[in-house]
């Protein structure tokens, strides 16, 4: 995409969209179709604020002709299409059994090529955020169905984030979906115990990778020892990221077991010995991974806070989720002082200098006045009882420290009878991309 670099100067006046996504379109495939369509930002009423939402696939234009087109929901939120098109679309040219899949993509409300977020802190901002979330994505991919397709259903494919949507489209509009598809995430009514399988299984995955790289849990251990003296980067913005920060992208890498073998490398350079650590490049990878391109024109921060809570169930409004996280892990025994790698460590641990890791900014006061719009199993169940042509297949991978295969067991209890589901072994967060079985059920 055409980001802002660090030392461009910032314009006075947002480049239009067409001057944002001109490159994409142009390196779209000939027979794809592209465009945007202006809906309503609150979904169903044509008086709230018209937003742009940019979609591009391999679609007939004619809506006259039958035609088995699924829409693809990418991971996020706060995320665009365009890697995971990029990675589709050449596996796609590699294997003429995947070929036969014509994929739709959009970039989900406030990313990529649709018009950004509404930014600011007020609460009429948040408000507008409220209706971000898997409700909005749902009700503009209805639009955008009807204005390619009429009254033709279509098999909507979800992964991480992207899996959620996919479930609440098939709570809201059944009868638009010939077939379902949902790839590692589920619906959890507990952000604590949510969190709490999560951090588990960030341990239990990364005794894992320490088979394949028995070498690097000494480097771990180094960094942790070096990561204690909570050195610091700051980003153009003059954001401080310190401590255990800046381990979160090996905590990714470790989620996506196509991306061990990155871990594997950028740990050797940053831990080239056990007894030494190189601080200023791990700073420059963490700046890489936690700062947004394209922050000068759609900072994301407060929009995560609000679709945690509003859409997700992901939030716990006394800001101490980390903190009794750690504290449920130790109710079963576990020592999570002692993990390696733990996205909750910076939030627990006192510094070498007595002080603790980042404060919570977040106003919960003013999050806790937005009405929420969380999802059930339950809800699911009834939609798939009354609609039993609907197939909802779901996917979980043994390797997935994002969302654990402990995390779908409440969600699998309830819907067994009205879903296929599949838990891979061998595959992590991304593991729809290697699974032959999930392209076999895309494509019969």
């Amino acid at each position: 995409g055409n980001f802002l670099k660090p030392d461009d100067e910032v314009p006075t006046v947002p480049p239009t969209k067409e001057e944002r996504c001109q490159e994409r379109i142009d390196a779209l495939p000939t027979n794809y179709i592209h465009g945007w369509l202006t809906v309503p930002e609150v979904p169903g009423d044509e008086t709230s604020p018209k937003i742009n939402v940019f979609y591009y696939g391999r679609v007939n234009p004619d809506k006259n002709v039958q035609q088995d087109v699924t829409i693809f929901f990418n991971g996020g939120p706060g995320g665009d299409s365009e890697s995971s098109f990029n990675k589709l679309n050449s596996l796609q040219l590699a294997d003429e059994m995947k070929n036969k899949a014509n994929f739709l993509f959009i970039d989900q409300r406030g990313n990529g090529c649709s018009d950004f977020y509404p930014q600011g802190t007020t609460e009429d901002v948040m408000q507008r955020l409220a209706h971000y979330g898997t409700r909005g994505i749902v009700a503009d991919s209805e639009l955008i169905r009807q204005h390619l397709l009429g009254n033709q259903k279509w098999r909507i494919f979800g992964q991480s984030y992207g899996a959620y949507v996919v479930h609440k489209y098939a709570i809201l509009n059944p009868d638009s979906i010939s077939k379902a598809y949902a790839h590692a995430n589920a619906i959890t009514s507990s952000a604590v115990m949510r969190h709490s399988e999560r951090i588990a299984s960030q341990d239990r995955i990364i005794k894992e990778y320490f088979k394949v790289y028995p070498d690097d849990e000494a480097k771990l251990k180094k960094l942790n020892e070096a990561l204690l003296d909570k050195p610091c980067v700051v980003d153009e913005n003059e954001k401080k990221y310190c401590g255990y920060v800046l381990a979160t992208p090996f905590t990714s890498m470790l989620g996506f077991h196509t991306a061990w073998e990155t871990l594997h490398s950028w740990l050797g350079a940053v831990v080239p010995t056990t007894d030494h650590v190189e601080i200023e490049l791990l700073g420059k990878l963490a700046l890489w991974y936690l700062v947004d391109d394209d922050a000068a024109w759609n900072i994301k921060e407060m929009m995560h806070n609000v679709v945690a809570y509003v859409d997700r169930n992901y939030t716990d409004l006394e800001g101490k989720l980390c903190e009794k996280v750690h504290a449920e892990l130790r109710e079963r025994g576990l020592k999570p002082e002692a993990f390696v790698l733990d996205e909750c460590k910076d939030e627990n641990v006192t510094y070498a200098d007595g002080s603790r890791g980042e404060l919570d900014k977040t106003d919960y006061a003013l999050l806790s006045k937005l009405k929420t719009d969380w999802m059930t199993p339950e809800q699911l169940k009834q939609s798939l009882q009354a609609h039993p042509a609907l197939e909802f297949n779901l996917y979980s991978g043994e390797l997935d420290s994002f969302v654990p295969v402990a995390n779908f067991k409440a969600e699998v209890e309830v819907l067994a009878p009205y879903i296929n589901y599949t838990h891979f072994t061998t595959s992590g967060h991304d593991g729809f991309y290697s699974e032959e079985k999930v392209w076999q059920d895309l494509t019969r």
